[in-house]
């Protein structure tokens, strides 16, 4: 998973950059509008997968080890995030 998500991120940055190329207001804004409703479809559904997996009978008791794990690591990302943006 971590190797596409660059290309992603990459793949936004590019759609961004050809909706700010569109020169008229309103189909810019409506292009605009429609970018935002499927980044918000797609990350919805990624949420839903992801929290669906590390709930199933599959995955049995690893969620309840791997909580702890996953809150720390977002922690200390956010920590790193803000000591980087001072």
């Amino acid at each position: 998973m971590a190797r596409w998500l660059p290309c992603a991120s990459g793949s936004a940055g590019v759609g961004v950059l050809l909706l700010a190329s569109i020169t008229d207001r309103t189909l810019a804004a409506a292009c605009l509008a429609v970018f935002a409703a499927c980044t918000a479809v797609s990350m919805a559904a990624l949420s839903t997968g992801i929290g669906y997996a590390l709930t199933s009978r599959r995955l049995g008791g690893a969620f309840e080890r791997l909580a702890p794990v996953l809150g720390a690591r977002s922690l200390v990302f956010g920590a790193w995030y803000a000591a980087a943006a001072i």
